[in-house]
């Protein structure tokens, strides 16, 4: 980057370093988040099982261990996101749109539809929509511009 031409070039600098600090600092502790998530997940689903009835694990709990699995998965992802955004200084709209999607699903599997509001229900089926079609397009818009490039560079023999 070019900080020559900014009138304060110094403090420029200064707030970059300090940025990719606190990004590395936030994925540290993430990674601390999923790593301890992890275990206490493996934690419950041994509790689970080990307890009589052995190897059976009922609704309620199951329900629980998706939640539990799926919160994981988001951990995973926001890692995955703050990794790829110190590593190539760009957000990945895709993944972001991807753990959203996650995220709605964990919410739909906690909820219970019986004590939930018609209108909150549309609400959710809305958000799904969103971004699944937001998610849809994204990938078919970075997947034609991968075909293009493709195309571009076998057209072209120098």
């Amino acid at each position: 980057m070019n900080y020559k031409s900014h009138p304060l070039p110094g403090l420029m600098r200064w707030l970059t370093r300090f940025e990719i600090g606190v990004n590395v600092v936030l994925l540290l502790l993430m990674v601390i988040i999923v790593s301890l998530s992890i275990v206490d997940l493996a934690n419950i689903v041994w509790s689970s099982i080990a307890k009589p009835p052995y190897g059976r694990i009922d609704v309620s709990e199951l329900i629980g261990l998706f939640s539990d699995f799926l919160l994981v998965l988001i951990g995973v992802e926001l890692v995955e996101t703050v990794r790829s955004y110190i590593q190539d200084r760009t957000i990945h709209v895709e993944v972001i749109l991807a753990v959203g999607l996650v995220a709605i699903t964990r919410k739909i599997i906690v909820l219970e539809p019986a004590h939930l509001e018609p209108l909150a229900m549309i609400g959710i089926a809305a958000i799904i929509m969103a971004l699944a079609i937001s998610f849809y397009l994204v990938h078919k818009t970075l997947r034609d511009d991968v075909e293009s490039e493709s195309a571009h560079t076998e057209s072209d023999p120098s």
